[in-house]
């Protein structure tokens, strides 16, 4: 981060994060797949804090808090086929044009693996980088949305069960002690933030 950037984050005391080595934020990613490839955190010396969303058990060998814990759901557009179903079983998505986050994104993740335990491919026809405009894509009649239930409101929203799906978001850090004054500082302040990171039950 540029020195000129007096960007702070209030966490009990004003910290610069320019001060940082690095702080990752993967929903700024253009990409979320380059975001994912940067979040090697359990690499000492790499990263001091990274956003990440998970699927799956957190890695053993990092340390996380939760942020966000999301069950998934469908958005459909009035008009489409399962607009009015209430709710939807998840092989109902079955080829059915989808459209979704990109893969290194935990609903993505959370998604594909549902849909291969389940014993088929999903259909995604677009794929976009921030969910409103996965939602909006959704709206156009485009295809059948899965975002986090904490994003869309109003007419169209389907949870999906058997199985339901969830997805988190965690921030994440290198266990091992930092060098950095500033990573320390913030880092126990994340710690206050969310229950730690734990396996999926």
């Amino acid at each position: 981060m540029d020195d000129t950037d007096q960007r702070r984050i209030d966490a009990g005391n004003d910290i610069d994060l320019k001060w940082l080595r690095s702080f990752v934020v993967v929903a700024e990613e253009a990409s979320f797949t380059r975001a994912a490839s940067r979040v090697h955190v359990a690499q000492p010396g790499r990263l001091d804090l990274a956003l990440i969303g998970w699927a799956g058990e957190t890695p053993p060998d990092i340390d996380t808090v939760v942020l966000a814990d999301d069950e998934l759901v469908a958005v459909a557009a009035p008009g489409h086929p399962l607009a009015d179903a209430g709710a939807i079983a998840l092989g109902a998505l079955r080829d059915l044009p989808l459209v979704c986050l990109p893969r290194g994104t935990g609903v993505r993740a959370a998604l594909d693996a549902a849909c291969a335990g389940a014993g088929f491919t999903p259909r995604f026809v677009f794929e976009a980088s921030a969910l409103p405009m996965v939602v909006q894509l959704a709206a156009r009649g485009l295809g059948l949305a899965v975002v986090p239930a904490s994003i869309p409101n109003g007419p169209g929203i389907l949870p999906i069960t058997s199985p339901s799906l969830r997805s988190r978001l965690e921030l994440a850090w290198d266990p091992a002690p930092s060098a950095n004054p500033a990573a320390r500082a913030l880092i126990e302040q994340a710690r206050t933030l969310g229950p730690p990171g734990r396996p999926v039950s």
